[in-house]
């Protein structure tokens, strides 16, 4: 039995669920196929349960801390409940997504799916739901996004964990090193220091964060030490392995060898597209030496322009809020394809345009071009800076160690980057990327009233700063 659909996702993560529910809206007769949880990887193991871990872990070191004038005696972090609750969390936006999906009247296959030709998808039931054998579609979206990328000759064990163990441990260790301090290795080290846990983060590049601002990552670095994580920079992991009741592990740096022993190992070095799976080269598409699926600005597959790909699978920044953009955008195009005269093209995403957040604590959070960029390219521009030492929020919440930073085109004022690190940045950058986006300059900022006391002000007082007219600097 083959059933045919206008529009096929494959993966129902952030970009899939998006694309799909935008689809139906514009008119597409559409399905997605999801082999496992609704909501893919960021709802279920990513970005949605780790940010209740680090509520629960940030309230009890808050607590533990006594700085509020409120003393609470014998405060107990219980593991297995701080866990429940984050997956009660998941479970309910799991639920939502699915609820969605039969407003929008999209239609779920509980499958794996294959390609058998360009435009047929062969299933496979994934949990004792009847699918159809195979499904036909005009338009084809592949968002099955990507796994914990593992080390050569290591193993996922009792000990040796990726995010998903790290998500859901069966125990709490006394001791653990993070081997990467990207943001999923930066949050999980504060996660666990938090609950006290001795963690221990390598990373082989020159600092932590290596794709954010290096002061930023200065700030977190220094933060992170106070709370007893030992960090070693420019060093490189030679050897990890399983002993009696731990982990050994080898590393290497300008100091020498140095050989230590932990409970526990995770593994946050980056991720492998889930692209190996789908029988591509029945469609006549080839990813690239990673795994990653080639697309044009639009998200089409090279030579299928009624493919697409999108999220963590296509590579480019592996963040879930442009995964949902790309599906937006992936609908709409082919609506304009199907109908030009009814539906605009949209836009391309603009890669210097997407915001990245790190929710540890201090977070940070950044946009556009770091100081470094605009060197290399040679781009004339004013740097302006406000500490949150200065913000009255920020010292409200006890939590004044960092700095808004924002770089401007010396002649237009265009906001060419902003780099936030301190309390609830993550909030703010929305703002810079609505700015950005419109093209607003550093005139018009100046001219919006920011209300007082936010944390969202220190934007305004860091472009006020980069002219000197920053009254409280």
């Amino acid at each position: 039995m083959k059933e045919k659909f206008d529009f096929v996702v494959i993966g129902s993560g952030p970009g899939g669920y998006v694309c799909a529910n935008r689809a139906a809206q514009l008119g597409f007769k559409t399905a997605v196929i999801e082999k496992a949880e609704v909501g893919g990887i960021c709802l279920n193991y990513g970005c949605i349960p780790t940010k209740a871990l680090l509520e629960s872990a940030h309230l009890y070191a808050k607590i533990k801390s006594s700085r509020f004038g409120i003393e609470v005696k014998d405060a107990n972090a219980n593991i297995d409940n701080i866990v429940a609750r984050s997956r009660q969390i998941a479970s309910r936006l799991s639920k939502g997504i699915e609820s969605l999906f039969k407003k929008y009247k999209v239609t779920l296959f509980a499958a794996e799916a294959q390609f058998a030709s360009e435009n047929v998808l062969k299933l496979r039931a994934t949990r004792n739901h009847e699918v159809p054998s195979e499904i036909e579609s005009k338009y084809i979206v592949i968002a099955t996004g990507a796994r914990a990328k593992l080390l050569p000759n290591i193993k996922k064990s009792d000990r040796i964990w990726t995010y998903r163990e790290a998500l859901m441990p069966s125990f709490l260790p006394k001791s653990m090193i993070v081997v990467g301090s990207g943001a999923i290795g930066c949050e999980f080290a504060d996660f666990y220091s938090s609950l006290g846990v001795k963690v221990t983060l390598l990373e082989v590049a020159k600092h932590i964060l290596p794709f954010e601002e290096e002061d930023a990552a200065k700030v977190l670095k220094s933060e992170f030490e106070k709370k007893g994580i030992r960090i070693y920079e420019n060093t490189q992991l030679k050897d990890l392995q399983e002993v009696e009741n731990g982990i050994e592990y080898e590393m290497e740096s300008a100091k020498g060898v140095e050989k230590q022993q932990v409970e526990v190992a995770l593994l946050a070095v980056g991720v492998q597209p889930n692209s190996d799976h789908l029988a591509l080269e029945k469609a006549g598409i080839t990813a690239d030496g990673k795994g990653f699926i080639q697309t044009n600005e639009f998200g089409q597959v090279e030579n299928h322009s009624h493919i697409f790909a999108i999220g963590d699978v296509a590579g480019g920044k592996l963040l879930a809020h442009k995964a949902s953009h790309e599906g937006m955008m992936a609908a709409e195009y082919a609506a304009h394809l199907e109908n030009p005269t009814k539906h605009k093209k949209p836009q391309p995403i603009d890669s210097m345009k997407i915001p990245a957040c790190i929710y540890t604590s201090p977070q940070v959070a950044s946009i556009g071009m770091t100081k470094q960029m605009l060197e290399e390219k040679q781009i004339p521009f004013k740097q302006g800076e406000f500490p949150f030492l200065a913000s009255g929020k920020a010292l409200a919440l006890e939590k004044n160690r960092g700095f808004a930073r924002v770089y401007l085109h010396a002649k237009t004022g265009e906001i060419l980057g902003a780099h936030f690190v301190g309390p609830d940045v993550t909030e703010v950058i929305g703002a810079l990327s609505v700015a950005m986006a419109g093209e607003l300059t550093s005139d018009e900022m100046r001219e919006s009233v920011f209300p007082h006391p936010t944390i969202s002000e220190t934007a305004f007082e860091a472009v006020l700063q980069a002219y000197g007219s920053s009254g409280n600097i």
